[in-house]
């Protein structure tokens, strides 16, 4: 998702859009021990302004995931939103206090985005904005009776959901179920 900067009217210019979803889910593989899969296009609602020295934006990004629930395991699906509030300067190499050149990404700016040319690209920014916006240990709040408030289960009846009665529930069980099965074949 690409913008001019030049064209880009006095009034803003109104951006409504979805990402595609498969390098979403590419750059969230990439992770390491995480559950954690997005089920729909990022919706994108923004709006552009021009500004002095750059442009800014300013909007949401909105869409689902699935995650398992620290509390009972049991895959959930979530909405996420969050703000897609960037600002873009225009950059050249500027002097380090070393007296090389260096590129304003390297000097500490938070939340300033540089941009080389005409353009300023989205996708990128946008997908990380999502990613951090998640909780890998996701757990969430209990009611007043101790029931987990986006399942409703009583914490006590956590084990029977992920334990069945046909799988063993202790590492000897285990063991045996796995000795026995090598002794039918």
């Amino acid at each position: 998702m690409k913008i001019r900067i030049t064209d880009i009217p006095p009034a803003g210019l109104r951006i409504e859009d979805n990402l595609a979803l498969l390098p979403l889910q590419q750059r969230m593989s990439s992770g390491r021990e995480h559950d954690i899969e997005f089920t729909k296009e990022p919706e994108v609602k923004l709006t552009a302004f021009k500004t002095a020295s750059g442009a800014e934006t300013r909007g949401t990004v909105k869409s689902f995931f699935r995650q398992g629930c620290s509390r009972c395991a049991l895959m959930v699906e979530r909405e996420l939103e969050t703000d897609a509030n960037f600002i873009f300067k225009h950059s050249e190499k500027t002097p380090s206090y070393s007296g090389k050149q260096a590129m304003p990404q390297q000097l500490n700016e938070t939340g300033i985005n540089y941009v080389q040319g005409e353009y300023i690209e989205l996708e990128e920014l946008i997908q990380e904005n999502l990613i951090l916006a998640l909780s890998i240990y996701w757990s969430p709040e209990l009611d007043g009776q101790g029931n987990c408030t986006y399942c409703h289960l009583d914490p006590s009846t956590f084990s029977k959901v992920l334990i069945s009665s046909e799988k063993p529930a202790t590492l000897g069980a285990l063991l045996q179920d796995v000795k026995h099965k090598r002794q039918i074949k």
